[in-house]
């Protein structure tokens, strides 16, 4: 093979890394919210009953001024891992069904695993929480909402059975007398085209214990893992390339 046939195997090879680590951001953003009805809040005005203050849309995340809800990239707020959570409280319910949030144990599979049922009427009336969860969650989890234990939603959208993301998070910063990491999460009730996507229909507030990182989304080093391996790949290609280049 002559010397630029191997300069244009050197080039393929580089271009197909490349190629690898645009699929890898292609994942990246946003699932699209919905309108949703006019009589239900939104996600600003759940924000603004829950912290108070006035809050305004800058991109995917708001402020009012204080406290800031940055959006969590739903690539990476699928499969967690648990270091001292200390508490999670209902903070609204837009579906009338009766609900319960929990989680299922490691990154895949398993049973959904009740923390609380949800009770109240609906929007802001309405009551549910769990305390004392550094000594229940333990390693790798998935958040889930449940209406009944075999037609649990799970944070990771493959599970379930429609495919799509039915939990969008925000992290939120600046509340007075708490260095706690604080995440308020909203769920969608209703599968595929049934459904309006305006997650809203169970919002909840998850506490880490003082001090400590509440959760780690593990794609995000999934993503370092795969970038390691895209990086061996382009290694190998090169080798392969100069052999055939001398």
């Amino acid at each position: 093979m002559t010397r630029s046939n191997g300069k244009w195997i050197l080039s393929a090879t580089i271009v197909g890394a490349v190629a690898a680590f645009g699929a890898v951001d292609a994942h990246a953003g946003f699932t699209e919210i919905g309108k949703g009805r006019k009589a239900e809040a939104n996600q600003e005005q759940i924000l603004e009953h829950t912290y108070g203050g006035d809050f305004v849309a800058n991109g995917a995340n708001f402020s009012n001024g204080t406290v800031t809800a940055t959006r969590l990239d739903d690539g990476n707020d699928s499969v967690w891992s648990s270091t001292q959570v200390s508490s999670a409280r209902t903070v609204a319910a837009f579906a009338k069904r009766k609900q319960a949030f929990g989680y299922f144990g490691g990154s895949s599979g398993g049973d959904f695993k009740k923390l609380f049922d949800v009770s109240g009427t609906s929007g802001f009336d309405v009551q549910g929480n769990a305390t004392g969860l550094g000594s229940v969650l333990d390693g790798s989890i998935r958040f889930g909402r449940s209406e009944k234990l075999t037609k649990a939603f799970s944070s990771l959208a493959s599970e379930n059975r429609d495919g799509r993301d039915h939990m969008i998070t925000y992290k939120v910063t600046g509340l007075d007398g708490t260095t706690n990491p604080v995440y308020l999460m909203f769920w969608e009730d209703k599968w595929g085209r049934r459904s309006d996507f305006d997650f809203n229909d169970l919002v909840v507030e998850v506490k880490g214990a003082q001090g400590e990182p509440l959760l780690i989304p593990l794609p995000a080093a999934a993503w370092s893992g795969l970038g390691s391996l895209a990086g061996l790949g382009m290694l190998m290609g090169w080798k392969r390339a100069r052999r055939w280049v001398g």
